[in-house]
């Protein structure tokens, strides 16, 4: 949380040193953390970076998109809903790791897809390559497909939470519009009364 806060403040006095240092050692706690879980007071470490940094400065905010992204999964999955509900609070980082997923899940199937067309159009450099098992290959690429529908679900899942907390914060404004309406009434309906009482 230190380094964050160094990072915001520096990047407000353009000490552009100073940020680069904060930067490179928050990405080395991120690096060294295999889990976000490691991190303590993940949520709020979050919230601060997004907070206190410009939408245009990605700087930590790509390390964090890229530390939630490995851990979708595990975030989706362990019921952690202060973490759930950081992402869902802000849209930018919902968005990041959304493209995040995708750009990996698309990187792995063309590796996939590279290393099947090797091995069929020539085995001999599949033998070179060390990749005499074949069929080990086809059935990792097969449960590496599934993961992908998981990853896909899980997103169509966060993107169906984001939407209702965008109904429920419409919702919340007609209600907060009609209460006003009503006190408005209410105050003009009290004048009435009391300009009555002294007309008598």
């Amino acid at each position: 949380m230190n380094n964050v806060l160094v990072y915001a403040n520096a990047d407000k006095y353009d000490l552009f040193g100073l940020k680069s240092i904060a930067k490179e050692r928050v990405g080395v706690l991120a690096k060294r953390s295999s889990a976000y879980t490691e991190i303590a007071d993940f949520p709020e470490v979050v919230k601060t970076v997004f907070e206190s940094t410009p939408a245009m400065d990605y700087g930590l905010r790509e390390i964090i998109i890229d530390l939630c992204s490995r851990n979708i999964d595990k975030i989706m999955s362990d019921g952690n809903t202060a973490m759930t509900d950081t992402i869902q609070e802000i849209g930018s980082l919902s968005f990041g790791i959304l493209r995040k997923t995708m750009e990996a899940d698309r990187l792995a199937l063309d590796r996939a897809k590279y290393s099947k067309t090797i091995i069929h159009a020539d085995p001999a450099h599949c033998k070179a390559e060390n990749c005499r098992n074949v069929e080990r290959m086809f059935r990792q690429e097969e449960e590496m497909t599934q993961a992908i529908a998981a990853k896909d679900t899980a997103k169509t899942q966060l993107k169906e939470a984001l939407s209702q907390k965008d109904a429920a914060i419409v919702q919340y404004r007609q209600l907060e519009g009609e209460r006003d309406v009503a006190n408005t009434k209410w105050n003009k309906a009290v004048a009435a009364q009391k300009l009555a009482i002294r007309q008598t």
